[in-house]
C-alpha cells in the first residue's frame, strides 16, 4: 500500500490537525491513519517495515 504522501508530510498533517481541533497528537496521528487505509499508526509501522522485523520490534518494547 502506498503513502499518499512523504511520513513527515502526513505528521505535519496530524499536527496541525491537533492544534486546529484541540485533541490530543495521538488521536489525530491515528485519523491521518485511517484517511491514509490503515487501521492504526501500527499498521503504517508495520507496513514501512516488514511485518515479521516490525512484530520482533513492537515486542521489544517495554513500555507499552
Amino acid at each position: 500500500m502506498k503513502l499518499s504522501a512523504p511520513i513527515y508530510h502526513l505528521k505535519r498533517t496530524a499536527k496541525r490537525l491537533s492544534r486546529e481541533e484541540n485533541i490530543p497528537l495521538y488521536a489525530a496521528l491515528n485519523r491521518v491513519a485511517l484517511q491514509e487505509g490503515y487501521a492504526t499508526r501500527i499498521g503504517v509501522y508495520l507496513q514501512l517495515n516488514s511485518v515479521q522485523s516490525g512484530w520482533q520490534t513492537l515486542c521489544s518494547i517495554e513500555a507499552w
